[in-house]
């Protein structure tokens, strides 16, 4: 007889109990065995049985002083992925077994915590994990039902993991070009096939970097992201994060990170500068950053490269030119620069308004 893709077949000798021996209906590969029990002096010995559609439940007759029904569990799970499950839940795993029914009350069973299961074919079944009470990092037992109350016995485990605590990045900021191997800092990291980077450029719509990258481990305190291309600049409250499971993101595991793009404009820090007057006055130093559309000041190992020179002037509240001694231009190919050595003659008193002009840019 059979269900689900499997054959079952009784035999017994005489005065012993029926051994029920399963096996895969397409190969016909034995995948277990089963001997049914004595009672006294007689034996459990099947002559009729039949499997219930609805729960995967085998129901045997045997002869013995008087007719005797025998109720067996058909299904078994031999392996779940992923084997690391987050703590606090939310994990989805696919076990993998035979003997499935979708018809039958099914759920999972995560040491003590029993939650819904969902049969996607006779041999695959999906629970989502529960939040696990006791120990992180504890191993977690995991069975099966098609028919609730009676479990799957197949003593199958799976590594739970504690939320792993980021500290920082190195480097905190790449470009839209990608390539750059991001060192994430912390405490908590796992040796885990399953484990990803999640570049999340702009939170507010989830938008991330498709598609996530392997996170390599180094050691328990540094794991390796791979940062892929990007089609823009990330918004300001983009952040990297990583997955132990794959597929659980905690919101305390992760860290800002941003993603510049092309240089669009120019930023100069301070924007306030405080000077007495005087018949010559030395401004104190300023630098100049090149920036993307958003704002991101471009780091100093950026790709991008720019040629450029900028004009610097000086002009007054009422908006008349004030004299500069020094250089009034500044040459730059890199994304910043300090200027020095930058002199008002005889400052009149009031608010100054330092200007810089760039040629390739077209910004002020």
């Amino acid at each position: 007889m059979g269900h689900a893709g499997v054959g079952y077949v009784f035999t017994h000798e005489a005065k012993q109990p029926s051994v029920v021996h399963k096996f895969v209906l397409e190969t016909l590969i034995i995948t277990g065995q089963r001997a049914l029990e004595s009672i006294g002096n007689e034996a459990e010995q099947i002559q009729a049985a039949s499997i219930s559609q609805q729960d995967s439940t085998m129901f045997g007759v045997a002869a013995m002083q008087s007719l005797r029904i025998v109720a067996l569990i058909t299904f078994h799970i031999v392996s779940a992925t992923p084997s690391i499950v987050h703590s606090i839940g939310g994990t989805r795993v696919t076990l993998y077994g035979a003997g499935f029914s979708s018809q039958g009350d099914t759920r999972c069973r995560f040491d003590t915590i029993v939650v819904p299961g969902n049969v996607t074919s006779p041999t695959t079944m999906e629970c989502v994990v529960p939040e696990m009470a006791g120990n992180p990092c504890d191993p977690v037992s995991i069975e099966a039902t098609m028919s609730y109350p009676s479990w799957s016995e197949n003593g199958l485990t799976l590594q739970a993991v504690a939320t792993p605590l980021l500290a920082m990045l190195v480097p905190p900021t790449g470009s839209t070009v990608g390539g750059i191997i991001v060192a994430v800092r912390g405490v908590g990291f796992v040796n885990s096939t399953y484990s990803i980077c999640l570049f999340m450029v702009d939170p507010t719509k989830n938008i991330s970097l498709q598609p996530p990258s392997r996170a390599t481990f180094v050691n328990t305190t540094t794991m390796l992201c791979h940062q892929p291309p990007s089609s823009s600049p990330s918004r300001k409250s983009s952040y990297l994060t990583i997955s132990l499971d794959g597929q659980v993101f905690p919101y305390s595991a992760r860290l800002p990170y941003t993603i510049t793009g092309d240089p669009a404009g120019l930023q100069v820090s301070p924007q306030v500068l405080r000077i007495r007057a005087s018949s010559s006055v030395l401004l104190p130093s300023v630098t100049l950053y090149l920036v993307d559309k958003f704002g991101h000041r471009l780091p100093p190992d950026t790709a991008f490269s720019i040629d450029d020179t900028i004009q610097i002037q000086l002009r007054h509240m009422n908006d008349s030119r004030t004299a500069l001694a020094g250089e009034d231009s500044i040459h730059t190919t890199t994304p910043s620069i300090s200027i020095t050595a930058l002199y008002i003659l005889q400052p009149p008193s009031g608010n100054l308004t330092l200007l810089f002009k760039s040629h390739v840019l077209c910004v002020d």
